[in-house]
């Protein structure tokens, strides 16, 4: 069993999408870059290859600074993507 400080030592050594999501907040770690912005939508790059999606209404982004973002609005859901890679 691992203990409370290993936990949020591992959650902070990953650099991977974390979010910590309600109805009306969500706030990202380890942003790259807004890659797509609306009302309803916001997508952010999150590593090389892979992105989170916000949707929902009224969508805003309240702050983004040191690789955190934070989304207020009627948020819906959220979706984790990374495109699959080509075969050759």
């Amino acid at each position: 069993m691992i203990d409370m400080k290993d936990e949020l030592l591992f959650d902070f050594s990953i650099n991977s999408s974390r979010v910590l999501i309600t109805d009306k907040l969500a706030l990202i770690d380890n942003v790259i870059r807004i890659v797509d912005f609306t009302d309803s939508v916001i997508v952010i790059q999150n590593g090389k290859k892979s992105y989170t999606s916000i949707k929902g209404n009224d969508l805003t982004v309240s702050s983004f600074r040191e690789s955190r973002i934070i989304c207020t609005g009627r948020i819906e859901s959220v979706e984790f993507i990374k495109p699959e890679s080509k075969k050759e």
